[in-house]
């Protein structure tokens, strides 16, 4: 891990590569380079956050990844839908490693048909360019 920082906008952490057993072959790219760590909780904020790092997943043709604290991972994810373009894919890992274990990645408008439970669930996100 380098180029540990903080702003006020997120914390986050740049990686020089990333793998996860539980990710792959789950539809996400393995070019992800940066994880977001808790996204504003102010809501005008959040949004304009996810709108920001969707423009650069497909600027850059890389996945972004988010992790968010289980009890907010509902909100996270409805933020996604109501933000995201419907053609992005968005990745959803839940409870990884674990027998209830929950990985799909779907364009958001996909997504609006399915209602996973993520309540209070530690999830992963990840946001990725339309195929």
């Amino acid at each position: 891990i380098s180029g540990v920082g903080n702003t006020d906008e997120l914390k986050f952490f740049k990686i020089k590569k990333f793998q996860c057993r539980s990710l792959k072959g789950r539809g996400a790219k393995s070019g992800i380079r940066v994880i977001y760590v808790y996204l504003p909780i102010e809501q005008k904020q959040r949004n304009q956050s996810i709108a920001k790092y969707e423009k650069k997943a497909f600027r850059e043709n890389q996945a972004q990844l988010f992790i968010e604290t289980p009890y907010r991972s509902e909100s996270l994810f409805k933020d996604f839908l109501k933000t995201l373009d419907p053609n992005t894919l968005l990745f959803v890992g839940c409870d990884l490693s674990l027998n209830s274990e929950f990985t799909l990645t779907l364009p958001v408008k996909k997504w609006k048909k399915v209602k996973p439970d993520l309540i209070k669930r530690p999830c992963v996100f990840i946001i990725e360019g339309s195929f």
